[in-house]
């Protein structure tokens, strides 16, 4: 599915990195942009950060970063095994408006 040019190959992209594919054995398969694959590896990164962290645990500044990079309250939700609404409300509590 990687070297088939689809809508749905950006999703592809990101599993194969989650599963340890180089950004060069990506590139090769695809021909995408290498900074573009990396931009995507970073989001990546960030998830195994987030997975390893509590809601309770979370900084602001972390918690800004991540919002920065466009991850959604639903998506921080799953990624650290809670629930959309109490990331909403921690991010209000923290007069975080993104």
């Amino acid at each position: 599915e990687l070297s088939i040019p689809s809508p749905d190959r950006i999703w592809f992209l990101a599993d194969a990195l989650r599963n340890d594919m180089s950004i060069e054995e990506i590139f090769n398969l695809t021909k995408i942009d290498p900074w573009f694959i990396s931009q995507v590896e970073d989001l990546i990164n960030e998830e195994k950060i987030l997975e390893d962290l509590s809601l309770l645990s979370i900084e602001k500044e972390y918690f800004l970063s991540v919002k920065r990079k466009g991850f959604s309250d639903s998506r921080l939700a799953y990624l650290m095994d809670t629930e959309e609404k109490k990331v909403r409300e921690k991010r209000k509590k923290l007069n975080m408006t993104l």
